[in-house]
């Protein structure tokens, strides 16, 4: 009798999201596991966006998003403190199925206690051993039970070292990205809108935020009539911003945006955009643009030891070859962002081709229906 009804108990399912760029691909997961199952205990470490489809966090994501070595290195307590916790609520609770969002160098960690724990795990939104830590791979074939892959190169990979792996497709392609309608080049050449991404994150911010508005400086000179679209998506960063902002209001012709970034693709003829997962976004959309981003000396410095591919840009990547130009720390000058952004904006056939080349990548992507794939896979671990 007992037996009976344990098996009829909610399974538990615990996600960790450590990051606030994964918690959206969170959200839509957690979505999709309840519309499976009703009666799951789904818990563990997200953001916003997943607590609010039902998700029971004894923890944040938003207190673990850090950027960079130093940032890491300044918040060593806050990350060991959640290690714990995580630790103690795979051993304490004991769930059918441990799901990992990113965030490898705190999950890989958590896979290997899982592990030893003869806890269930599935890897989603892998980690990007292929950029720049091969040896990762390792880790991942030891610890995890299978892989939702989203990008299709990947398969190949994981192929060859024989770790059990479903190519799902991209989570972006869940989310209702509204393609871009592009304007007629003639206008476009002759007033164009030109889209600012400085980065959601504070580092981003500070970093990027100057430069930025300084090549739109410098861009403006260049066409009798142009507009930029400024987005911010940085709580607590509002008074650096706003600042900023404003003393470059009376030089040039610019507007916030701080509702969603889709609204600035949908304005915006080209984008300056911070490299992240919002220029795949914008690769999905169709509109054009330059990735550029820079750290701090200690971060680019490592981080140029440890990189394999050739490009940053995930579009590029995937592509295996540049689809959008590239301007990283000390090549991302003012003057060189103007430089790139006012060829495209007026040679048609440089312009049409990067079009062109975003949609290639957006079918390589694969199809709509990406969480709940996933949460197929991961209903299926955790009932076995």
């Amino acid at each position: 009798m007992s037996e009976i009804k344990n098996s009829l108990k909610p399974k538990k399912i615990m996600i960790v999201c450590g990051e606030s760029s994964g918690d959206l691909h969170g959200s839509y997961l957690v979505s999709e596991l309840f519309k499976l199952r009703p009666e799951l205990n789904v818990f563990g470490i997200g953001g916003k966006q997943m607590r609010r489809q039902g998700f029971s966090a004894f923890l944040k994501s938003e207190d673990l998003s850090f950027m960079g070595i130093t940032d890491v290195l300044a918040n060593l307590k806050t990350i060991s403190a959640a290690k714990k916790m995580a630790q103690n609520a795979v051993k304490d609770l004991k769930p059918d199925l441990l799901i990992l969002i990113d965030y490898p160098g705190f999950n890989l960690r958590l896979a290997e206690f899982a592990k030893k724990h003869n806890i269930k795990v599935l890897y989603y939104i892998s980690p990007k051993f292929w950029a720049w830590n091969f040896k990762r791979i390792e880790k991942i074939k030891k610890f995890t039970d299978h892989v939702s892959l989203i990008f299709p190169f990947e398969k190949k990979i994981y192929n060859e070292f024989n770790i059990p792996s479903t190519f799902v497709g991209n989570p972006l392609l869940d989310y209702e990205i509204p393609s871009k309608k592009i304007r007629d080049f003639s206008k476009i050449s002759t007033f164009p809108i030109v889209g600012l991404l400085p980065g959601s994150r504070k580092g981003e911010v500070r970093k990027h935020l100057e430069t930025i508005l300084e090549s739109a400086l410098e861009i403006s000179k260049e066409f009798e009539r142009v507009k930029f679209v400024v987005s911010f998506a940085c709580k607590g960063e509002e008074t650096f911003f706003y600042s900023l902002v404003k003393t470059y209001e009376n030089l040039i012709d610019i507007e916030v945006e701080t509702e969603s970034v889709y609204n600035v693709f949908e304005k915006s003829d080209f984008l300056i955009a911070a490299s992240g997962t919002v220029t795949l976004e914008a690769a999905v959309s169709g509109v054009p643009m330059l990735i550029m981003y820079k750290v701090s000396l200690i971060t680019y410095f490592s981080g140029k030891l440890l990189v394999k591919t050739p490009y940053i840009g995930l579009a590029s990547i995937i592509a295996g070859r540049e689809v959008i130009p590239e301007f990283i720390q000390g090549a991302a000058t003012p003057k060189k962002l103007k430089n790139a952004v006012v060829y495209y904006l007026k040679e048609k056939d440089a312009y049409e081709k990067m079009i062109k080349d975003l949609k290639e990548v957006k079918s390589m992507l694969g199809n709509k229906g990406v969480a709940e794939r996933t949460s197929r896979i991961a209903i299926e671990m955790a009932d076995n």
